[in-house]
C-alpha cells in the first residue's frame, strides 16, 4: 500500500514484478508514474469498503481474464519502467536537463 505521506511503498513494484495485480489508492501518483488505472494496476478510493469490494470483485470466476490482463501489463510495466538501468537512465536525462537550463539562465 501507501506509505503515511500518500506515496507508493516500494513494495508495489516488487508485486507487480512477481507477477502480482496491484491495487492502490486513486491518489494520482501511479499516474505521475506513467501507469494506469485498470491497465496497470487496481484503484480503490481509500476506503475499507471499496478494497474489499474490489478484491470481491476480481475473486470472482468471470472477472478472472481482466485480473490477468491487469497483472500482465503492471508486470510488463514495471519490468520497463521501474528496472535499474531505466531508472538510471531516466534520472541522468532529467540531470542533463536540469544542467542545461541552469546554463541557458547564466
Amino acid at each position: 500500500g501507501e506509505e503515511i505521506i500518500g506515496v507508493p511503498g516500494i513494495g508495489f513494484v516488487e508485486g507487480m514484478c512477481c507477477g502480482c495485480a496491484y491495487i492502490g489508492q486513486k491518489i494520482g501518483c501511479y499516474e505521475d508514474l506513467g501507469m494506469q488505472e485498470g491497465v496497470h494496476y487496481i484503484g480503490y478510493d481509500g476506503s475499507l469498503e471499496d478494497l474489499k469490494a474490489k478484491i470481491s470483485y476480481y475473486q470472482q470466476p468471470e472477472h478472472q481474464d481482466e485480473l490477468e490482463r491487469i497483472a500482465n501489463a503492471g508486470y510488463e510495466f514495471a519490468n520497463t519502467h521501474f528496472r535499474g538501468e531505466a531508472v538510471a537512465k531516466e534520472l541522468l536525462q532529467k540531470l542533463v536537463k536540469i544542467q542545461k537550463r541552469r546554463s541557458e539562465n547564466k
